[in-house]
């Protein structure tokens, strides 16, 4: 965003707004036909409005993975999942994954665009999220809860479990994968065998 001057809570809102109109109008035309026509209008705003926040269509483009991440953590951070062991939070995460999808239909076509249609967001949306799998990792084996690992071996790891992942994620975008507590199960069954956990 280009204001460096702090939001008031309309301007929170109206941002918001926004981004959430944004994500809606690249749910049904993809980021190629995303326009600020289209957004502004599903916003309920003028486009003049839009560049209050943004100096251009790409611009707000470029914020939507960062912001639709945000809400989808925001949302799934329950204090339930606190105090959970790796395993269980994993399969804590696919599930609330798999939910956030349910609630927001777009939430996987902005995943499956963003990489190609907005490289250098995503490409920060990705070390993020990178950098916070390499803690839980590596917060897992120093505790003695993963087993045949060492620090070393924590950054590609976790290179290796993000692949499954992301499969499985898209598969389920694409249709391939329907049967989502199978898929769970089994992916659970995956961690199990690939850090030493019991069967």
């Amino acid at each position: 965003m280009t204001s460096k001057k702090p939001f008031t809570v309309a301007e929170h809102q109206s941002f918001d707004t926004l981004m959430m109109a944004a994500c809606q109008v690249i749910g049904r035309h993809g980021y190629k036909g995303a326009s600020v026509a289209r957004i502004a209008e599903e916003a309920g705003i003028s486009q003049g409005h839009c560049y209050k926040f943004f100096k251009s269509r790409d611009d707000i483009l470029d914020h939507v993975i960062i912001w639709i991440m945000a809400q989808f953590e925001n949302w799934s951070r329950k204090p339930s999942r606190e105090g959970l062991g790796y395993l269980e939070s994993e399969h804590h995460a696919l599930e609330q994954f798999f939910s956030y999808q349910k609630k927001y239909p777009f939430f996987f076509r902005i995943m499956h665009e963003a990489e190609v249609e907005t490289p250098t967001a995503w490409k920060s949306f990705a070390d993020r999220r990178h950098a916070q799998y390499v803690d839980s990792l590596r917060s897992a084996i120093d505790s003695g809860e993963i087993r045949g690992y060492g620090p070393d071996q924590v950054d590609d790891l976790a290179r290796f479990l993000s692949a499954v992942r992301r499969a499985i994620v898209f598969g389920a975008y694409e249709g391939t994968i329907t049967d989502k507590i199978k898929v769970i199960a089994n992916y659970d069954l995956f961690l199990r065998q690939a850090l030493g956990f019991p069967i």
